[in-house]
């Protein structure tokens, strides 16, 4: 009988960062459990990890390269060789680059879950093209491009994002929960601040939620305001208007440290709480109450979730969040919204060889004169609806050519019959993946990707707090290959003399100024959890033109935008579009998670899809009464791009004009799990979604707050 192995290592089958332990034995990984010393998760497990054994072995899973035979889309495959998989990936990159230029290539990335960005800029940087894109647009990037606008800190310049963190070593007096759940965050991303808001919340004097669903946190909150989906930032500028006119702010920070306190004076006049309660539908009385208790609790703390990066307000509505952080001395305190500080040291510059990147090509990025704020600063990012505009318009040229690594754009992006119509145009398409999705169906050479049970990789849990260890416990199965090898072969093949030797060296190159290898790491678990510093902007002050926390944003000014707040009506509405609100009466939400899937992942794993067997649509009693749907009814949604069925979940709590969709569905029954393209069109929430309409300068799109209509599925 061999020996059985205890290995310590960190979770991937979401955003990660819970430790585990992985029982060994035989070369087969037999049991996974929580790690009692993980200083985060502390022996805590989510549905999804104790289903990783699952993953590792499922009969679907991809194990070898794939290259297409007959029509795309067909579904008919030849296994081949690695070499003859990325030597096709190679040469079809580099035809395109010398017919059309290296710019009509594009590289795409998921999540972040399985995909290393580095070494996705990296390979775009040697094939010579500026078009990378990811959904960052529309979930986390938002805020982060926000703060840097707006409060960013002089002591964290040297290449990594500006951010916001809700540390909880203080706990708050009040909490703002705007478009997120903490209860299901800390499922999906395990970090310190999310497990600190569910360890918290019984402990917070004042939870106010900001949700037009009525969630587990809306039944623990001392105010629930029942937003009209699409409409955050009237409800930010009906607030700020409370805290600035009852003189509710913070005098002393706003006098020494910030920039434009008069003009925001001026713009939020026009923002009484009965203006935005007639927006919003939350009585303005609310408004007043919730803005009272937020700048008079003291500390408090505003967590915005991607509800508030999900329509075309985004930028606006998240500066506004930010400035009443800042004004009321919420910001960067004990208990208060946190500033990025100085942390690991990482090594990224020579990594993504920027330094390979003509400007003139820069300059060629898609949307780079529009949406100025996303396609600049560190990772600059396209907005995916531009990748799919461009194949199918050719404006302002024809994107021909798209590797894609861990993400499904079939069914994670907007307006899916875009993005079919554009990837049936390509001239050549590669994916990475797990499993054979609708996207990687539509493929020309798909490459069985390595799951985080067999591949070494770095796990950052919020800088702030350090890097982990996940280490591979497995040989890959069948001829799976991490993402990280993947790219580094495909660097090779298109011409840099500079790579690197494997997958490791690359880890202990992002690690080297730590001080700590790859190795080291796994034997201590992680390293440099930081003590958390605050009021750091009085050390040097915030790296602003003006060096204050910039109200009136000249950053903002010098790209043509706004340099103030504003709110701008969602583009389909009663209000915007009254004649299609005749047709479409209801307003549709999405995207509300769930715990036991991760996005579009995970519906094919069955001790997962026991708990959650179809997609559902939240509906009033009263409007199912109107439209003769009973409880567990097939409903047809459909809006004016298309229709999908899910099945009707009666709730009192949503409003009875707005319904909401769950998202990520591609094979709606649970009799017929297997993949299929063809199930992409039936419960997928994107057919209804539209990414024509973004926000002016993060080119966000309207995935909340459009309008549909729901009839009884008779079929």
């Amino acid at each position: 009988m061999s020996e059985e192995r205890v290995i310590k290592s960190i979770c991937r089958m979401d955003h990660g960062g819970c430790g585990v332990l992985i029982h060994v034995k035989d070369g087969a990984v037999v049991r996974v459990e929580g790690n009692p010393e993980h200083p985060i998760s502390k022996g805590k497990l989510c549905v999804k990890g104790r289903s990783a054994i699952d993953h590792l072995y499922h009969p679907d899973r991809l194990s070898y390269p794939l290259k297409r035979k007959g029509e795309r889309g067909e579904g008919k495959w030849e296994r081949i060789s690695w070499d003859e998989a990325l030597d096709a990936v190679a040469n079809a990159m580099s035809s395109v680059k010398d017919r059309y230029g290296a710019e009509a290539v594009a590289l795409g990335a998921g999540t972040g879950r399985s995909n290393p960005f580095s070494l996705i800029y990296r390979l775009a940087n040697v094939i010579g093209t500026p078009n990378v894109f990811h959904p960052s647009h529309v979930c986390y990037v938002p805020k982060l491009r926000a703060v840097e606008v707006t409060c960013p800190g002089s002591f964290e310049k040297g290449g990594w994002f500006e951010r916001l963190f809700y540390p909880f070593d203080v706990i708050p007096k009040c909490l703002i929960e705007w478009g997120s759940r903490a209860s299901i965050a800390s499922v999906d991303s395990p970090h310190p601040c999310y497990v600190g808001f569910t360890a918290a919340l019984p402990k917070i004097e004042k939870v106010i939620v900001v949700d037009p669903r009525y969630t587990w946190e809306a039944s623990k909150a001392y105010l629930w305001l029942q937003i009209r989906p699409g409409t955050d930032g009237a409800l930010a500028l009906g607030m700020l208007n409370v805290i600035v006119n009852e003189g509710l702010y913070d005098k002393e920070f706003v006098e020494k440290w910030t920039f434009g306190f008069e003009k925001l004076v001026e713009r939020v006049k026009d923002w009484p709480p009965e203006k935005a309660a007639e927006i919003t539908w939350i009585p303005a009385d609310k408004i007043r109450e919730a803005a009272r208790t937020y700048a008079c609790s003291k500390p408090s703390i505003i967590h915005p979730g991607v509800a508030a990066e999900q329509h075309v307000n985004t930028t606006q509505t998240l500066r506004a969040l930010i400035i009443m952080m800042g004004i009321t001395g919420n910001l960067d305190v004990p208990g208060g919204n946190v500033l990025s500080q100085k942390t690991i040291h990482r090594a990224l510059e020579r990594l993504e060889a920027w330094e390979r990147l003509p400007q003139e090509q820069a300059r060629k990025r898609l949307g780079g004169d529009r949406f100025k704020l996303i396609t600049s600063g560190h990772w600059p990012t396209v907005p995916p609806p531009l990748i799919y505009e461009s194949i199918i318009t050719g404006r302002p040229y024809p994107i021909r050519a798209i590797y894609l690594c861990a993400t499904n754009p079939m069914v994670a992006t907007e307006n899916t019959k875009m993005v079919y119509e554009a990837l049936k145009r390509l001239d050549f398409l590669a994916v990475a993946e797990l499993y054979m999705t609708p996207t990687a169906e539509l493929a020309d050479i798909v490459l069985p990707a390595a799951s985080w049970l067999e591949k070494d990789e770095l796990q950052e849990v919020q800088a702030e707090w350090g890097i982990l260890a996940r280490q591979k416990v497995i040989e890959p199965l069948g001829e799976r290959w991490s993402d990280l090898k993947i790219l580094l072969e495909l660097v090779r093949r298109l011409g840099d003399t500079d790579s690197f030797a494997d997958a490791r060296a690359v880890i202990d190159h992002i690690l080297a100024p730590s001080g700590v290898t790859f190795e080291e790491l796994q034997q201590k678990g992680f390293v440099s959890f930081l003590p958390m510093r605050y009021k750091k902007y009085e050390e040097q002050g915030f790296s602003t033109p003006s060096g204050k926390f910039e109200i009136y944003s000249q950053a903002l000014e010098q790209m043509g935008y706004d340099p103030l707040p504003h709110y701008k009506e969602p583009p389909e509405s009663p209000v915007s579009t009254p004649e299609l609100a005749k047709e479409y009466p209801l307003i549709l939400t999405t995207g509300g998670r769930i715990p036991c899937f991760f996005h579009s992942e995970f519906r094919q794993i069955k001790k997962l899809r026991r708990q959650c067997p179809d997609p559902v649509v939240e509906i009033h009693p009263k409007t199912a009464q109107r439209y003769g749907i009973r409880e567990g009814d097939w409903v047809w949604i459909e809006s004016k791009r298309g229709r999908i069925k899910q099945k009707a979940k009666l709730t009192t709590g949503i409003d009875p004009r707005v319904v909401h969709a769950q998202h990520g569905w591609w094979f709606p029954e649970d009799k017929r799990p297997e993949p299929s393209l063809h199930g992409v069109w039936e419960s997928n929430v994107n057919v209804l979604t539209s990414g024509e309409e973004k926000d002016e300068a993060m080119g966000s799109s309207p995935l909340r707050g459009l309008l549909c209509k729901i009839y009884k599925a008779k079929d």
